[in-house]
């Protein structure tokens, strides 16, 4: 599939880790979703060596009533840049990113072809077409029967990809696990394994100390990605 061929690391949180983070996200009046955003947001500012990120992920798209019975494929791509500018705390960088992300929803409606060209036509220094990508989803213990069918889990392997690096993560009943999806033709697999760890170091510095600041986030080892093959 030439430059756009995908490769994917997956990774896995301990139980211990997982429930610490579903505690913290809790202590902190913060879904899942907005505290994973966030770690993976800081992981992506450390790795590009910026004090901010930007992450596009997909969202349901049915603001209108006539649209909630129809089926079919509603959605749109929000993105949330979080700026990382004055030493923030995990706990305020948390809020950062909850206030980015309702931001985004208040303006769902603006298709995100017209966000980037608006940007685009604003700023020289314009954001990517799609920026890294990002997907989170809660699954429970069984799987749904109907009358006359067996329903099972079909796992996906992705071959292209339109995002340079995105992360997908799931919460099962045992805690969350996830892998990283990137174009193989930009990055080697030594240095996404490396990207994994290095997530996973961090969702462990922040449920044991929530009140580390972004210079001491910035400072950890392992966090470069490193653009390329060679």
């Amino acid at each position: 599939h030439g430059e756009h061929a995908a490769g994917s690391e997956p990774f896995t949180l301990s139980a211990d880790v997982s429930g610490q983070l579903i505690a913290l996200g809790r202590r902190e009046g913060v879904t899942p979703f907005i505290l994973l955003l966030a770690a993976f947001q800081v992981l992506l500012a450390r790795a590009s060596g910026r004090d901010e990120a930007l992450v596009a992920f997909a969202h349901a798209h049915r603001v209108r009533p006539e649209l909630e019975r129809m089926p079919g494929m509603f959605a749109n791509l929000l993105v949330v840049r979080t700026p990382l500018s004055g030493n923030p705390d995990f706990r305020e960088v948390l809020r950062r990113v909850r206030a980015g992300y309702l931001e985004a929803f208040e303006h769902q409606g603006l298709p995100h072809v017209e966000l980037m060209r608006l940007l685009g036509a604003r700023d020289s220094k314009a954001p990517p077409a799609l920026p890294a990508g990002f997907s989170f989803a809660q699954v429970g213990e069984g799987t749904p029967g109907l009358p006359g069918l067996t329903l099972g889990p079909i796992p996906l392997e992705l071959e292209m990809t339109v995002s340079d690096v995105s992360l997908s993560l799931v919460q099962g009943p045992d805690g969350f696990s996830g892998s990283f999806e990137y174009r193989a033709a930009l990055f080697r697999r030594e240095r996404m394994e490396a990207l994994g760890r290095a997530f996973v170091e961090l969702l462990e510095r922040v449920v044991a100390e929530p009140e580390v600041r972004w210079d001491s986030l910035r400072g950890l080892a392992g966090t470069s990605t490193g653009r390329g093959v060679a």
